[in-house]
């Protein structure tokens, strides 16, 4: 891998003048290096939480082998029936991610398209938390045949929903070009879950429980600051909101031209507008001389 790494790149670095592709190569360095550090990241993070976790149940008074025990519960059975909706989310995370750029590249509304994403993983994230809580009993009695896992199914399954829009969330981050934002925000999480295991895990009350309250500490801050950043993005600029209009015909058909424009908020100001000859169409071919768009055309109410 060290030796094709510079080969690769050779082309891109020795290309000069006109055709010179290093603008190129800073642009996916910038676009990469903010993944490839989020992984390393998440990889490190799992790492050191994976020494702590035992260690610290040895501290809170457990064995060595009973707390390897535990952790390997949490880790190879609790985790991949939480993160069983992953194979839709993540999937609908790399479809969503090039039609968010494609969009913003040419100025069309964006809340739509996440409101959809994020409603679709909601309602598979709430799906499966419906069947792991139906189904705990029989995951951990007769799939595993660990009945100490039966507790901990019924009280991590809320876990799931918020897995699920985490990873569509982070999937429409990337498609804006907000890499950079999602790796401050793991690397925060990240801090916080390791802090968290340390101080909670060697508690004798808690034990296993105080991973468990990390993990889900840790998943809904990630939400929180990623559904932020979210809404940051595709929010409209400016004191008036962008709308896209349909010309409408006397008999009420739509026709299929589109264009944009920026109505202002209060009556009054339409009117002023409308008086002053700015709007493309006449304030008199709507009722009662001003104009009230219709609330499905825009993308913020």
């Amino acid at each position: 891998l060290l030796l094709m790494l510079p080969l690769c790149l050779r082309p891109l670095l020795r290309t000069r003048g006109d055709g010179s592709r290093r603008a190129i190569l800073r642009e996916l360095l910038s676009l990469s290096l903010p993944l490839t550090g989020m992984k390393l990241v998440s990889s490190l993070t799992r790492t050191v939480n994976a020494t702590i976790i035992p260690a610290r149940l040895v501290v809170s008074g457990l064995p060595q082998s009973e707390a390897l025990s535990l952790l390997g519960m949490m880790n190879g059975m609790l985790m991949p029936v939480l993160m069983l909706p992953s194979f839709i989310t993540c999937s609908l995370s790399m479809v969503c991610a090039p039609e968010m750029t494609r969009r913003q590249a040419q100025g069309q509304p964006l809340r739509r398209l996440c409101l959809r994403a994020l409603g679709v993983a909601l309602g598979v994230g709430l799906c499966a938390m419906a069947g792991v809580c139906l189904f705990a009993s029989f995951i951990a009695e007769t799939v595993y045949r660990q009945a100490e896992l039966l507790p901990l199914l019924r009280r991590c399954c809320a876990l799931i929903p918020v897995f699920a829009l985490s990873q569509v969330v982070g999937g429409l981050l990337n498609g804006l070009g907000l890499q950079s934002a999602v790796l401050r925000i793991t690397l925060l999480c990240g801090v916080t879950g390791v802090v968290l295991n340390y101080l909670l895990v060697a508690q004798p009350a808690l034990r296993l429980w105080g991973a468990l309250i990390a993990l889900a500490a840790t998943q809904l801050l990630a939400l929180l600051l990623s559904a932020r950043t979210l809404l940051r993005a595709v929010r409209p600029q400016g004191g008036a909101y962008q709308a896209v209009v349909t010309s409408v015909s006397r008999t009420g058909a739509f026709r299929k031209d589109h264009y944009t424009a920026s109505f202002p908020r209060t009556q009054e100001a339409r009117l002023a507008k409308a008086a002053a000859g700015r709007y493309n169409r006449r304030a008199s071919f709507f009722p009662g001389g001003t104009y009230e768009p219709h609330p499905e055309l825009f993308d913020q109410p």
